[in-house]
């Protein structure tokens, strides 16, 4: 049964930390006054702007609230979090980031576990409940998002190089294993050799491999093992000067983009707004197929409310607003070009996207089918400690043209 706001307000008024609010209107929920009587704004950190459009709505429909929202870089987060664990600084009413950032936080003490959503998992894509939930299965976040990883082409490249470029081709011809698509690359670079095979090899070989690992059963092997065929495949393209080794992050990576040099990239639905900012969608015509092995679960957008938290009740509207407030969905989609995660946002029950490139409907549907059939293990505190150092060593190793047995010795090692 798709969730209303009924259901909703109806759980929150039976909940503990939410019975204030079951006696009060929207609007006129208020921040809670700590004992001077002095009133304190609602904190709420983010990852840098990413919330800019849902905030000021937010800010138009509550207008009572005063709300201060932090903006935080993704690579600082720990490290705040952490100092407010500590008592170094404080900790904010709420915290939106991505779901593999949350995770990767959440142990005991940390953030509030929310039994009130229990209900309403089957409405959530399951890939957020994986990476919202503790090894119990209990949410400690609310999604807001869902992002898939796939694999991004210029099919007039393709063409040129004397490839398949309808989609179905493509992703019958790059077929289920990176090996496939190796080969699948070996025939690209023999007629354009002057191409970027991929834009960069971490970002768009190594780091989705890392996600397709979640789903494999590695206790029993060694992390050399684990990562063996992610090493091989990219060390490989490493030597055969497929990548153009650019993140997407530098001003090369445009570069090469604009001077028509990169034929793949890998990256999540966001990846379709920078490429609609960076080309003129009617001369390149981007193409999205599933990556080697499937549809891969980037981390989407969620919210948690931590322990230390002194404004839960505002907390509590806020996460329920975001996931569920249709104006507000649609503009934190716009700003972000995901999916949103709870599937009965809307009353039809559909995801709702942008398309800005040529043939959009076939790419949303792609997305559609993706964000609600993918399935992924949630990023435990260890797992992501681990994939840290281990991307960190990968991407010394292969600035240092480090052979494969030595970087899978360094792992093993680490």
């Amino acid at each position: 049964m798709p969730i209303t706001r009924r259901t909703f307000f109806k759980t929150l008024a039976t909940s503990s930390v939410s019975s204030i609010l079951a006696a009060c209107n929207v609007s006129q929920w208020g921040s809670s006054a700590p004992s001077l009587g002095l009133q304190r704004p609602f904190v709420v950190w983010t990852q840098q702007n990413c919330l800019d459009a849902p905030l000021a709505r937010w800010r138009r429909l509550n207008s009572r609230i005063e709300i201060n929202r932090i903006a935080v870089a993704p690579g600082d987060i720990q490290s705040r979090v952490g100092a407010a664990l500590a008592g170094r600084e404080a900790m904010p009413d709420a915290l939106v980031a991505d779901s593999a950032t949350l995770g990767a936080l959440q142990r005991p003490g940390v953030f509030r576990l929310l039994p009130q959503f229990s209900q309403f998992q089957n409405d959530m894509a399951p890939v957020s409940i994986a990476q919202c939930s503790d090894p119990s299965t209990q949410l400690f976040a609310l999604p807001l998002t869902v992002n898939p990883y796939g694999l991004w082409y210029r099919s007039d490249l393709f063409r040129h190089a004397n490839q398949v470029s309808r989609p179905d081709n493509v992703a019958a011809a790059i077929g289920t294993t990176w090996d496939t698509f190796l080969t699948f690359c070996d025939a690209i670079n023999a007629n354009t050799p002057n191409v970027s095979i991929v834009a960069d090899i971490i970002d768009d070989l190594f780091v989705p491999m890392q996600y397709q690992l979640h789903t494999h059963d590695t206790t029993n092997k060694s992390f050399g093992e684990q990562y063996r065929e992610s090493v091989t495949i990219a060390t490989t393209f490493q030597q055969r000067g497929y990548a153009g080794a650019a993140t997407r992050a530098s001003g090369r990576w445009f570069d090469l983009l604009q001077r028509d040099q990169i034929a793949m990239v890998m990256g999540g639905s966001w990846l379709q707004s920078a490429l609609a900012r960076t080309v003129r969608t009617d001369e390149f015509p981007w193409r999205l197929v599933p990556p080697p092995g499937g549809w891969i679960a980037g981390p989407g957008l969620a919210i948690a409310i931590p322990e230390q938290s002194n404004q839960v009740d505002t907390a509590w509207q806020f996460a329920l607003a975001l996931a569920h407030d249709a104006e507000l969905q649609l503009s934190l989609s716009d700003a972000n070009v995901t999916i949103p995660a709870l599937m009965s946002t809307y009353t039809d029950g559909r995801f709702l996207r942008t398309e800005p490139f040529t043939g959009g409907q076939y790419i949303g549907k792609l997305w559609t089918t993706a964000a609600t059939t993918m399935h992924d293990q949630s990023i435990t505190p260890q797992r992501y400690t681990t994939q840290q150092k281990i991307l960190t060593i990968v991407r010394k190793a292969l600035v240092d043209q480090t052979p494969l047995d030595a970087i899978l010795r360094q792992i093993d090692s680490a």
